[in-house]
């Protein structure tokens, strides 16, 4: 079976071209972004009142000279654009992300004051999970105005909403079949992406690097990584061989570790419709859930609640709701001492991530972990078959039981660790809220966490020695997985503080937006995704990795770069990425796989629930998974 990537090693052919020494890829790069032929749009989709369009994107791999990745990106835009802007102005499309652009050119002070107000007001009621932002907004000089097609007079007229730009991608999105549509344009699965990057690489890209002179070269040398072996109960062995064999495994062998206290579960319907509580939570639902957990040789005690938000639905009154009343009323209800509450809510209100956030701070603050689910997902007997195990999985690993756990062999490494720092805009500044190491024994098991809240983008001498205490870390060696590039300060500062305290440590940044993919090519000649654990080294200390089995699109592979901080031992690159690889089964909200190792995703999970209020600090956390 044979593979192919699209990152790409930048050959000059003769020394006419048109490059400058030893930055062969920059020049390529600056050429593909200014040549206008290759910037042209194209596959043009009108949904309503959005624009599609697909467009080759071009990346420069950081910090190497010769390398370019070539992919394809889809872009989404309002109707009020028709796609003819883009070339005026090459930088339109920054508005879905950094929302500083000029788009359709409204001069703010060609609004009244009280419109302005209005406008705020509208957001601030429709989408209150923005209402900081929007508090926040400063005086700005350009407006995007939604616009609506009149056929009768066949003339495009305002309508009465005028979106501020950081708000466009918000309001552009949908939950509905229109979303599905969407998705379904930009998500492109491996054959249909092959086939669009060789048509517009023979009509665009080829013409281009004939006139330069220029050859690109694909990687070619490919490895795999098999899967790891699991422990489940009793210190027995088990292979992953298909996608739901580890909970096979569990439901035979029972779990590695299982404390007893599958107790008492209550359900609760957050999704304030009495109907659907009556004639699908109350007793569907619980008796399905009773009869999975059975399966596995589990006993629970389960009950139904129903939640009233009340007439005024916002953090405050959600937290109220569901704070000492709540639990005093299911301590006396049902004679519950302890319970594990399951929160089932609508992923379709505009309140979703307001009612997720209040009830997961409020109960936290109670000791209290919980299990959210859509109740989009219970309606379809489909989605609810299909997210049963995972359901099941982190009630397990929130009771304090240990599903599963790798066969460590090698026993080379004290602690794999986590490291993240949440970070927003605010006003155009960059703002860190909370960040934390967290510790993993070299079988995947949760250790220990610290938490911090820093003071900048760079961290400081006395933030560094909390996330990594040398009392704890003294003579210790661990793996650091850290989200995203390589920071230069940040290593030469933990370069020096692991040397002083003699902790044995090494970094690993794991970069999951690469627009580079790679293709397996079947027997059939058609293009496919690869299985997990391909990978290829492109540089000395980094690679390209599949970490991810999904059936979703195409996949896209992980950056990896890998240094040694202070240790008189390297690892080999293939062991460290056999480390990620086995680390990515290690999350037990999933019966499948993250494309993250365990170490960066509870990271990325902790740190944005710490963002949100959610606090860690002064709490054992042990063995208990609250962020799954």
């Amino acid at each position: 079976m044979s593979y192919s990537s699209t990152l790409f090693k930048v050959k000059f052919q003769n020394e006419n071209s048109f490059h400058l020494h030893g930055k062969e890829s920059e020049e390529l790069y600056k050429l593909f972004k200014d040549d206008q032929q290759l910037n042209q749009l194209f596959d043009e989709r009108q949904l309503k009142d959005l624009t599609l369009f697909r467009q080759l994107e071009y990346t420069q791999e950081q910090n190497e000279k010769n390398l370019i990745s070539i992919g394809l990106k889809s872009r989404q835009i309002g109707k009020t654009l028709t796609g003819n802007e883009y070339f005026e102005d090459q930088t339109l499309f920054n508005v879905l992300s950094k929302s500083i652009i000029k788009i359709t050119a409204r001069d703010w002070n060609s609004f009244s004051p009280e419109k302005i107000e209005d406008t705020k007001n509208y957001i601030m009621q429709k989408y209150p999970q923005h209402i900081d932002k929007v508090r926040n907004i400063k005086p700005t000089k350009y407006l995007y105005t939604n616009y609506f097609f009149d056929k009768k007079s066949k003339e495009s007229k305002n309508n009465k909403f005028i979106y501020f730009p950081q708000f466009l991608k918000e309001l552009s999105e949908h939950s509905d079949d229109k979303n599905r549509e969407i998705q379904a344009f930009q998500t492109l699965k491996p054959n249909e992406r092959f086939s669009i990057l060789e048509r517009e690489w023979k009509s665009k890209i080829s013409p281009i690097l004939k006139k330069h002179n220029i050859k690109l070269e694909s990687f070619n040398d490919f490895n795999k990584i098999e899967s790891p072996t699991f422990l489940l109960g009793n210190n027995r062995p088990w292979k992953k061989y298909k996608f739901d064999s580890l909970v096979d495994g569990i439901k035979q062998l029972g779990l590695f570790y299982n404390n007893r206290n599958m107790h008492n579960i209550v359900i609760v319907d957050a999704t304030g419709n009495r109907k659907i509580y009556h004639s699908i939570i109350k007793d569907k639902f619980k008796k399905e859930l009773a009869n999975y957990i059975k399966s596995y040789k589990l006993d629970a005690t389960i009950e139904t609640t129903y939640f009233d938000y009340g007439f005024n639905i916002n953090r405050h009154s959600i937290e109220a709701r569901m704070g000492e009343k709540f639990i005093h009323y299911i301590n006396n209800s049902y004679g519950f001492d302890n319970f594990m509450p399951i929160i089932i809510h609508s992923s379709q209100n505009n309140l979703s991530d307001l009612i997720y956030n209040a009830i997961k701070n409020t109960l936290h603050d109670k000791r209290m972990p919980s299990q959210f689910v859509s109740i989009e997902t219970i309606q379809n007997s489909k989605k609810l078959e299909n997210a049963f195990p995972n359901i099941i999985l982190g009630l397990f690993s929130k009771f304090g039981n240990i599903p599963y756990v790798l066969q460590d062999t090698k026993k080379v490494v004290d602690f794999f660790v986590g490291y993240d720092v949440s970070r927003d805009k605010v006003n155009g500044n960059v703002r860190n809220y909370a960040g934390g190491t967290y510790f993993f024994n070299p079988q995947g098991t949760f250790h220990k966490f610290f938490d911090f809240y820093p003071d900048g983008e760079k961290l400081r001498e006395h933030e560094v020695k909390k996330v990594f205490p040398p009392d704890f870390l003294r003579g210790k060696r661990i793996i650091i997985h850290r989200d995203g590039d390589k920071h230069i300060n940040e290593v030469e500062a933990l370069m020096n503080y692991f040397k002083v305290y003699d902790i044995k440590a090494h970094i690993v940044y794991i970069t999951k937006s690469s627009i580079a993919r790679i293709f397996k090519k079947s027997e059939t000649g058609t293009r496919e995704n690869p299985e997990k654990g391909i990978w290829f080294q492109y540089s000395e200390n980094k690679v390209m990795m599949v970490t991810s089995d999904s059936k979703i699109g195409t996949k896209q592979p992980l950056k990896i770069e890998y240094l040694v901080l202070n240790d008189d031992m390297r690892f080999e690159i293939k062991d460290i990425v056999k480390q990620i690889n086995d680390l990515s089964y290690l999350y037990y909200g999933s019966i499948g796989d993250t494309n993250l190792p365990i170490t960066t995703y509870s990271s990325h999970k902790i740190s944005k629930m710490m963002k949100h209020g959610i606090s860690f600090e002064n709490i054992k956390i042990e063995n208990i998974y609250f962020w799954i």
